[in-house]
């Protein structure tokens, strides 16, 4: 067989495409080592063809891949999810786990979570205010408009934990809601400002507390269940207490739950979530 240049050309182009020596040998009907040599012409080394393209092929493809996956589940690519992995806080930590904190709440809470993990801190990021992110009186948090809907771009704004709970409060008594467990069980160990002191938690925590309804299971074990039920001066047992961590909403078919402090003053009234 008479090897032209024309097919010199084909085999050249064939081997760049990451086809094997082996395979391409076997439809010319020569010898790999013929082969070998008329890439060796055409100034053609194995990086330049053949396996290493093949797996140049299938690692593109590969990042590809996670690059839809990454678009998909964090609605980014790898290189801006990579890099903003420093980006944490004293309060909050690292940016991811603060997002899957609040998503997880907000779903436990029942309110539709529409944000993917760039559009939450692209408007942390913008807004400025990320290192200030947090909890307590004087750090920032995300608020929902009118404090309804779903958490989604549009509906969301960063704004203080004082206004946020401001904004709860205004909300709740033209809604009328009905205080929770949680928030009757305060009233009754004196109000938020109080069981704040005796506990040594935020106040913000507490109103966060109040609007979910229920009390942290670790509460039991750490002590602060038993604190707070002394606080009531009886209307609340600690087995009464310890009921409200698996209540959500609602107070348990016990009259002493039922009780609520009717001369407590409107700031103790229910209060907003804090994100």
């Amino acid at each position: 067989m008479t090897f032209d240049d024309r097919k010199h050309t084909t085999i050249a182009d064939q081997f760049k495409s990451g086809r094997p020596v082996r395979v391409i040998a076997a439809d010319m009907g020569v010898t790999r080592q013929r082969i070998y040599q008329i890439l060796h012409r055409h100034g053609l080394t194995g990086e330049h063809g053949g396996q290493a393209v093949r797996m140049s092929i299938r690692r593109s493809a590969k990042e590809k891949a996670e690059s839809s996956r990454y678009q998909e589940v964090y609605g980014c690519t790898k290189d801006q999810f990579e890099a903003i992995r420093g980006e944490r806080s004293d309060k909050s930590g690292s940016p991811l786990i603060a997002f899957r904190y609040q998503r997880n709440h907000a779903k436990s809470r029942g309110v539709s979570w529409d944000l993917k993990f760039w559009d939450w801190w692209s408007i942390w990021r913008d807004s400025g205010k990320w290192p200030e992110r947090g909890r307590s009186t004087g750090s920032f948090c995300m608020c929902r408009l009118g404090d309804t809907g779903p958490y989604s771009v549009g509906n969301v704004y960063i704004a203080t934990v004082t206004h946020n709970i401001s904004l709860g409060r205004a909300l709740a008594c033209e809604r009328k809601t009905t205080p929770s467990a949680f928030m009757k069980l305060m009233r009754a160990a004196g109000g938020r400002q109080a069981v704040a002191r005796a506990l040594d938690v935020a106040p913000a925590y507490l109103s966060q507390l109040a609007n979910d309804g229920r009390m942290p299971v670790s509460w039991i074990a750490d002590g602060k269940a038993e604190v707070i039920s002394s606080m009531t001066a009886g209307l609340y047992t600690l087995d009464d207490v310890m009921q409200i961590t698996s209540i959500k909403d609602s107070a348990p078919q016990n009259r002493k739950l039922d009780f609520v402090v009717r001369e407590e003053k409107s700031d103790h009234s229910l209060l907003a979530e804090v994100a």
